[in-house]
């Protein structure tokens, strides 16, 4: 199709050539200089702006348009830059837009070097019924490279690269769905820049009045049925730097009221309301010499550091502490309490540790602290050690099962206070015992048959003689032993 020669008409003048064909029309000047090839099916509008241009394609510009009664058939590659502001409204009509041979190139690119205050693409919807997506992004693809929604932000910009404002008072600002995930994240928050140095990779703020405030401002919920064996993570926060100075997770709370002492309150709340088995929380560090868990309360005065409750426990440990390693070095300590410092006054009684069992019932056994070690011959061992003195309301000594017959081998690490029944002659020894301790044995008789005892040979009786034994029936012999870790200082009282 050959156009006008220009000088013959006036700016403005306008021509709608159609192409009915399925073939390419090509529209060419009076000089044959091609203005535009139509494809098959499309309407093009042209229009002479140059009079003076003669034969050139200068002298026209050109636009694809809809024809009247038929639809739109314009290729995206046909449309021309806006004039002016304009508004669609597309009523029922969905429209599609299909790329299906695209391969490695971006079908369409919406860009701008000049955009200051504005936004280069805005959805947004008016309709307060609406029950559908805004936007909705949908892919098949099992391994993109950069995520099937990728946001590159490549300017050193300040405030948010990503920005979710949300009006909503109960529902959900963001909510990302994984049902189908297994062994990957749900969502990641990942950086390898070097010079991060005191920013965060996620950071939660609330900085309203909150009044009666009940909700979370991070809720992390795992409801399912989980199957026998699971072992993933609700949240997993991995720092591997190998000179890390950095927190791996940091709760500030800067709230200066009451937050509760009930079990639903505190600056932090972990609540495990499954009656699982196993831990309910707990912290596996790898340091060899640092500390793996620490509480610094340096503004306490009269408040609690640290208070462990239950008011359920029947047979289990409300705290137990274990170090069950087999490569002790000197001074390892399962448990080590330390109250140090000078008192705000004179005249003040302290503690270390207060321990109390105040348990009420009949005929029971209340023990505020029990203590134990094993003996193994040739170690020394301690239940309890006091560098200091020991002050008690009265002191209530060990007593063993009796010993009998005529081979009476007592283990002096089981007890302090031995009785042994006397029916026959018995030849006493002692064993296990290194470090000096008082000891009683009472001898009790059932018959009036005269017996002998031979006595170890580092007995050392008071009158340089051991006693001949009462041997009457119902009748009780106390010997009281010093032992010094050599030698067993003994003297008796007889016929009670």
């Amino acid at each position: 199709v050959s156009l006008p020669v220009v000088t013959t008409l006036v700016n403005g003048q306008q021509f709608q050539i159609v192409n009915n064909s399925t073939g390419v029309v090509t529209v060419q000047t009076s000089g044959a200089n091609t203005v535009q090839a139509m494809a098959a099916n499309t309407a093009l509008l042209v229009t002479c702006i140059n009079t003076a241009g003669g034969t050139g394609t200068a002298s026209w510009s050109w636009q694809y348009v809809s024809t009247v009664g038929a639809a739109n058939t314009v290729p995206i590659s046909g449309l021309t830059a806006a004039i002016a502001t304009n508004s669609i409204l597309n009523g029922d009509y969905a429209q599609t837009w299909n790329w299906n041979s695209s391969a490695g190139t971006n079908p369409l690119t919406i860009g701008s070097n000049s955009l200051i205050g504005g936004n280069l693409f805005t959805l947004s919807a008016s309709n307060a019924s609406q029950t559908g997506s805004t936007l909705s992004i949908s892919s098949n693809a099992t391994a993109p490279t950069n995520g099937l929604a990728y946001f590159n932000f490549t300017g050193a910009h300040t405030g948010y690269g990503l920005n979710i404002t949300d009006a909503t008072t109960a529902g959900m600002a963001a909510n990302i769905t994984a049902n189908s995930l297994t062994s990957g994240n749900a969502l990641n928050i990942s950086s390898t820049n070097t010079g991060f140095t005191a920013g965060s990779l996620l950071s939660i703020s609330e900085t309203g009045a909150m009044t009666g405030f009940t909700g979370s401002l991070a809720s992390i919920n795992a409801s399912g049925a989980n199957a026998v064996g699971s072992t993933g993570n609700a949240l997993n926060i991995n720092i591997a730097g190998t000179a890390q100075l950095m927190k791996g997770i940091n709760f500030a709370d800067a709230t200066t009221g009451a937050l509760g002492t009930t079990a639903t309150s505190g600056a932090t709340l972990f609540s495990l309301t499954g009656a699982h088995t196993g831990y309910g929380f707990q912290v596996s560090d790898a340091t060899a010499t640092g500390t793996a868990a620490v509480i610094n309360t340096n503004a306490l005065t009269t408040g609690t550091g640290l208070q462990v409750n239950s008011s359920s426990l029947t047979t289990g440990n409300l705290v137990d502490i274990e170090v069950s390693g087999t490569t002790a070095g000197a001074s390892q300590t399962g448990l080590n309490i330390l109250t140090t410092g000078a008192n705000a006054t004179s005249g003040l009684t302290t503690y270390g540790a207060q321990i109390a069992n105040t348990h009420t019932g009949t005929s029971t056994t209340n023990i505020a602290l029990q203590a134990s070690s094993s003996y193994v011959s040739g170690n020394t061992n301690y239940a309890i050690k006091a560098t200091g003195d020991v002050t008690a309301t009265r002191y209530l000594a060990t007593a063993p099962s009796a010993y009998s017959g005529s081979a009476v081998n007592i283990d002096m690490s089981t007890g302090n206070v031995f009785t042994i029944t006397i029916n026959a002659n018995p030849t006493i020894t002692v064993l296990n015992s290194s470090l000096p301790a008082s000891y009683v044995l009472k001898l009790t008789y059932t018959s009036g048959t005269a017996y002998t005892a031979t006595w170890p040979a580092s007995f050392y009786w008071s009158n340089g003689f051991a006693p001949a034994l009462t041997c009457v029936s119902g009748k009780t012999d106390i010997i009281s032993i010093f032992f010094d870790g050599t030698k067993y200082y003994c003297s008796y009282a007889l016929n009670f």
